[in-house]
C-alpha cells in the first residue's frame, strides 16, 4: 500500500453497480499479498474504508497512465523472471469466491500493457487483449467472472532485466453508446491500475516503441465509443496490436492460499464525473491537515521504493524457481535454481480525511 494516503476532494459521488479493482497479484500461483506492489487508486477515507473501485472515463487525462495517484510508488516491488505467470486478482467487495467481481452488465474487453518504470512517451507495449468472442461473450463478464477475477499474463521470454510497470485494464461498454466528452454522465468506463515488477535473469530483449497514455485512446475510437447491446459492426479493441514478442496466453496456474486481507472494508463506490487535470487533495498526517492541488508528477529516472518508519512491520519471504534442462548427452541434466525475494510491508501511521466523498454501504 502507499505510504502516504491521499483523498481527492471535489469529485462527485454516486451509486453504482459492481465496480472492480486489482486487490492482489500472484506469481506462478503464489499470492504476493493483498495490495503488495499495486499502485492503488485514491483512498476513500480512513479505516474501515479503503481504496476506490470507481471507473475512469477521461481518456485524455494525464492520469491515464496508472490512475489517480498512480505517479506515487507503492513501497513494494514484485520480483519476477521471464516466463513467469503473473495473475491479477480483480474483485469488487472482497477477495472471496462469493464476490461478484464485476457487474454482468459491464460488457467489454480486457487488456494488459507493460512499460519500463518510469513510463515515458510511447513506452506502453500491449502484451495481451481479449474482447468479444463466441456468442456475444466478453472478457469482462464471461472470462473474468468465470475465472473468479483472475487474469493471467506471462512475462515475455528473454525480457531484459529491469524495473517495469504492468497495467491491467478492463473497459466496460454498457454506457459506451455515448462519448464521455459529450455527456459526462455516460461514456465507457475504464478500470486500470499499475503493478510494480522487477524482472530478473539475463534476458536481452528490449521492449519496442509503444504508445503513450494519454494518447493511445480517443473518445471517438470504435473500441471506446461502442454499444454492445445493439447489432453493431465488428468490435475492434482499442490501442495498438499485441507485441509480436509477447508470450502466448498461459494456462491458469494452481493458486495457493490468499496472503493478507481477504475481506476488505465496507462496500464503496466513487464516480468520476467532470474530471479535470488538477484536483484538490486533503491530507491529514500527524494531526496536521493540508490541502493542495494535485498534478501528476512522473520522475524521468527510476527511484527505488523504500518501506520503513514508525508503525511499520516488514516480512521477507524467499521462494525458489527451479528450471531443469536436459542436454543431448544421455542422462545429463542441469538444474538451475533462482531465488525470488518478496518484501511485504504494512504501514499504519497515516489517517485520511475525505471531506466530500462518502462510501456507499
Amino acid at each position: 500500500m502507499k505510504s502516504l494516503a491521499i483523498a481527492v476532494v471535489g469529485l462527485l459521488a454516486a451509486s453504482a453497480d459492481a465496480h472492480t479493482r486489482v486487490w492482489s497479484v500472484y506469481v506462478n500461483g503464489v499470492d504476493q499479498g493483498t495490495g503488495v506492489g499495486v499502485r492503488d487508486p485514491i483512498p476513500e477515507g480512513p479505516p474501515p474504508y479503503g481504496y476506490s473501485n470507481w471507473p475512469f472515463k477521461d481518456v485524455l487525462s494525464p492520469d491515464m497512465k496508472c490512475h489517480v495517484l498512480g505517479d506515487q510508488q507503492d513501497c513494494n516491488t514484485i520480483n519476477v523472471l521471464p516466463g513467469d505467470v503473473v495473475t491479477f486478482d480483480w474483485h469488487h467487495d472482497n477477495r472471496t469466491t462469493a464476490d461478484d467481481i464485476i457487474a454482468t452488465s459491464h460488457l467489454g474487453p480486457c487488456l494488459i500493457y507493460i512499460s519500463p518504470d518510469p513510463p515515458t512517451d510511447n513506452s506502453w507495449v500491449k502484451l495481451w487483449h481479449q474482447g468479444q468472442y463466441g456468442n456475444n461473450q466478453w472478457c469482462t463478464t464471461n472470462n473474468l467472472i468465470d475465472a473468479k477475477g483472475k487474469l493471467n499474463v506471462a512475462i515475455p521470454n528473454d525480457l531484459a532485466p529491469g524495473n517495469y510497470l504492468l497495467r491491467p485494464e478492463l473497459i466496460a461498454l454498457h454506457e459506451g453508446d455515448t462519448m464521455w466528452s459529450q455527456n459526462t454522465l455516460r461514456g465507457a468506463q475504464l478500470y486500470f491500475e499499475c503493478v510494480q515488477i522487477h524482472v530478473g535473469g539475463d534476458g536481452t530483449v528490449e521492449l519496442p516503441e509503444g504508445v503513450s497514455f494519454p494518447g493511445a485512446y480517443a473518445f471517438e475510437d470504435p473500441g471506446i465509443h461502442y454499444n454492445p447491446y445493439v447489432t453493431s459492426p465488428t468490435y475492434y479493441l482499442p490501442g495498438p496490436t499485441v507485441w509480436s514478442g509477447a508470450a502466448a496466453s498461459p494456462p491458469a496456474p494452481t493458486f495457493g492460499p490468499i496472503v493478507g486481507a481477504s475481506v476488505g472494508p465496507a462496500s464503496w463506490n466513487t464516480w468520476v464525473n467532470g474530471y479535470t487535470y488538477t484536483q484538490t487533495l486533503t491530507v491529514s498526517q500527524s494531526g496536521t491537515t493540508t490541502s493542495f492541488l494535485y498534478t501528476p508528477s512522473w520522475s524521468t529516472t527510476y527511484n527505488t521504493p523504500t518501506c520503513g518508519g514508525s508503525g511499520t512491520t516488514t516480512t521477507t519471504t524467499t521462494t525458489a524457481r527451479v528450471t531443469t534442462t536436459t542436454s543431448s548427452t544421455p542422462s545429463a541434466t542441469t538444474t538451475t535454481t533462482t531465488s525470488r525475494t518478496t518484501t511485504t510491508t504494512t504501514r499504519t501511521t497515516v489517517t485520511v480525511i475525505d471531506t466530500m466523498l462518502q462510501p456507499h454501504v
